[in-house]
């Protein structure tokens, strides 16, 4: 038995392919121009360590951690804050 096929399009928020590297991170083309060899970059397993221990205690203590996740992830924004004033209207 078959069952019939609709494609009905992207939902929202839907992609029809993943960005596996960011355009900063550096690539190299090939022979192929639809394909890309990522850049071996330095990485330091010690300095990650220290931040990943720097961000836990953070934490731990109920300090702001955007900080420490901006040393980790470069590309990492702080979201805005919520206005508390619109989500708390009515309930006080």
């Amino acid at each position: 038995m078959d069952i019939p096929i609709v494609y009905t399009g992207l939902r929202p928020g839907e992609k029809l392919f993943e960005e596996l590297l960011l355009s900063g991170e550096g690539m190299r083309k090939t022979e192929n121009n639809l394909i890309y060899i990522e850049k071996d970059q330095a990485f330091d397993d010690a300095a990650l360590l220290e931040k990943l221990k720097r961000l836990y205690a953070a934490a731990r203590s109920r300090q702001d951690v955007h900080g420490f996740l901006a040393e980790i992830v470069p590309e990492y924004r702080v979201p805005p804050m919520p206005d508390w004033s619109i989500t708390l209207r009515g309930v006080l």
